[in-house]
C-alpha cells in the first residue's frame, strides 16, 4: 500500500502544497474531514519514493457524500502527461468521462523556460459518455483551429469502483482511461 501526503491544493510547478491556510499541508484526520463535506480542498499526493523531485501522479477530489477524482500523471519537470477525470455516478462507481493526454517535444521541457516554451506540441482530449458516444479534440500548438471526431467507445471499460481510503493508486493503475 502506498503512503500519502495531503493538502488542500498541490502545484505542480513548485511540486508542493500551495502556501495558504486553507490549502497547505494537512494530516490524515483533517483530509479524511474534507474528503466527505461538500465543496472541500483537497489533493491526495503518493509520497515521493525516488529523488526526481517529481510526483509521478496525484489526485485532486471533488468532495462530498460520493466523492469525484482528477487523477494527474507528470513528468519532468513537472509538467501534465496524461490526466484522467472519474465521475462518481453513484452505487459505489466511478465513469472516466474525460482523458486528457499531452505531446511533448522529445526534451522535457526545463523549468527556467518561459511558458510559451513548457506548452505542450499537441493536447488530444477525449470526452465519453456512458451511452458510449464520445468525442475527441485535437489541440496543436500553435494553431487557433481545433481538430474534432465523434467517436464510439466501450463504455464497460470505462468503469472502476470508488476506492477505499488510501487505496487511490487503484484509479491511477488502470489502463483503459489513461490511454483511450
Amino acid at each position: 500500500m502506498i503512503d500519502w501526503r495531503y493538502c488542500g491544493r498541490f502545484n505542480e510547478w513548485t511540486q508542493n502544497a500551495i502556501p495558504e491556510p486553507n490549502l497547505t499541508w494537512i494530516d490524515e484526520t483533517e483530509a479524511k474531514r474534507r474528503y466527505t463535506l461538500p465543496a472541500q480542498e483537497l489533493a491526495l499526493i503518493p509520497v515521493l519514493q525516488d529523488s526526481s523531485g517529481i510526483v509521478p501522479w496525484h489526485i485532486n477530489v471533488t468532495t462530498g457524500e460520493n466523492p469525484s477524482f482528477m487523477i494527474t500523471f507528470q513528468r519532468p519537470p513537472g509538467v501534465p502527461e496524461s490526466r484522467v477525470r472519474w465521475r462518481n455516478v453513484g452505487n459505489g462507481r466511478l465513469f472516466a468521462h474525460q482523458a486528457h493526454l499531452w505531446d511533448y517535444p522529445d526534451q522535457p521541457p526545463h523549468p527556467m523556460l518561459p511558458m510559451k516554451e513548457r506548452d505542450a506540441l499537441m493536447r488530444f482530449d477525449f470526452i465519453n459518455n456512458e451511452d458510449g458516444t464520445g468525442r475527441l479534440l485535437i489541440y496543436e500548438k500553435g494553431s487557433r483551429d481545433v481538430t474534432t471526431a465523434d467517436r464510439r467507445i466501450d463504455p464497460t471499460t470505462m468503469y472502476a469502483s470508488v476506492p477505499a481510503w488510501g487505496r487511490w493508486d487503484d484509479l491511477a493503475n488502470r489502463d483503459a482511461p489513461h490511454h483511450p
